[in-house]
């Protein structure tokens, strides 16, 4: 009988951080769509059982158990190997962390530990060498120190995107680590029992609507977006933008009032309607009846929200990031994050057609592509 892998998955975002959380549940989905035989055992490494119990309740995955791990241990560790590497000693020789389990084949996406511990590290984008305004000085040397300590060990790193793998080699000549592209891919949850009409009633949504799901942080370019619907709606578009997502920009505290005060000003309360956080089966079922989505982002590593108009067949009107001309090739008209007029004008002449897509084989590539990962790195040990 063949030898399941073991394998241990690094799961310490809780909801601090939901790209992380929601990677982990695709990541486990699109294992489990794998043959039973080739699905290995994964040992979650995880702070607390409460992160584990619901990371296992939205993915069902069958083989998998909790590793809890020392917080505090880990954070010294983590400075200690920093320090290492930036300055050439060590900052202490009696901190220590958690252990490796010796039958696990490699420990992702984690990059701080002895590299003999088959670890593989997961880099989703370099947006700090995009938009450094959006981050502080300290934030920006604290992501180049740890990029700089993970490939100074020759640490396998996953990318998501060939446009990030092209960055890394850019950004770092000197390192010539093994590096892998594995496109994620999303799983929706079922809403088919979400009544549409009701949840339009309940966030006065009257007729066509476009709608837009980011978080309102100041690279996804909100302002941008309503500026270039205002110019289109002055033209004689007749519908309204709907828009979900978090309010809070830790960056940029003050964007959303001046988001806001636009709105207001130009009397767009009716026109352009910002619900918030809202429950994920209203949000599907708003994106997949809408007239179409729009993503204006200038920044992305590989983006949810187009994943998810590709699960859904859905049209959406998409920034022309080399990402997203990476990532999207049906339904999108691509436009210019920096010109208000091109968009408006794309929204007055572009008729979405949505072209049938089959969304499955997304799933089942993103869990064969993160096998070869394990593979490479049980063979290479």
């Amino acid at each position: 009988m063949k030898r399941r892998t073991k394998i241990g998955f690094y799961y310490v975002w809780g909801k601090s951080w939901m790209g992380g959380v929601n990677y982990a549940r695709n990541l486990l989905r699109a294992l489990n769509m794998l043959d039973d035989s080739d699905k290995p055992f994964i040992h979650v490494y995880c702070r607390d059982t409460e992160s584990y119990i619901d990371l296992k309740a939205h993915t069902q995955y069958p083989y998998m158990d909790v590793v809890i791990i020392d917080d505090e241990a880990f954070y010294k560790k983590k400075i200690r190997d920093l320090v290492k590497a930036i300055c050439g000693f060590n900052a202490s020789r009696k901190l220590d962390m958690f252990k490796v389990l010796p039958e696990d084949e490699m420990v992702f996406p984690y990059g701080f530990g002895s590299a003999k511990e088959k670890l593989v590290f997961w880099r989703p984008d370099f947006q700090e060498k995009y938009l450094p305004q959006y981050f502080s000085a300290r934030e920006i040397k604290r992501r180049d120190m740890a990029i700089r300590s993970i490939a100074g060990r020759g640490i396998p790193i996953v990318f998501s995107s060939h446009d990030c793998e092209k960055d890394f080699r850019r950004f770092y000549p000197e390192f010539s680590n093994k590096t892998f592209v594995v496109h994620f891919a999303v799983s929706q949850p079922d809403f088919s029992q979400v009544n549409l009409e009701e949840v339009k009633a309940r966030y006065r949504i009257k007729g066509r609507y476009l709608f837009c799901a980011n978080q309102f942080w100041k690279h996804k370019n909100h302002l941008f977006l309503f500026k270039a619907f205002y110019k289109a709606l002055r033209q004689g578009l007749d519908m309204q933008l709907v828009c979900t997502g978090t309010f809070t920009d830790y960056c940029n505290p003050d964007y959303i009032e001046e988001i806001k005060h636009f709105i207001a000003d130009n009397q767009l309360s009716e026109k352009i309607l910002l619900l918030g956080l809202i429950d994920a089966g209203e949000l599907y079922c708003l994106m997949k009846h809408s007239y179409a989505v729009v993503q204006p982002s200038l920044f992305e590593g590989w983006n949810t929200t187009v994943e998810d108009c590709k699960a859904l067949n859905k049209f959406v009107f998409l920034s022309n990031l080399p990402v997203h001309q990476e990532q999207a090739k049906a339904n999108v008209c691509f436009f210019d994050p920096h010109d208000e007029d091109d968009l408006a004008a794309k929204l007055l002449r572009v008729k979405p057609v949505e072209e049938p897509y089959d969304y499955s084989q997304n799933l089942r590539e993103f869990g064969e592509n993160f096998l070869k990962v394990i593979r490479y790195v049980a063979k290479n040990e």
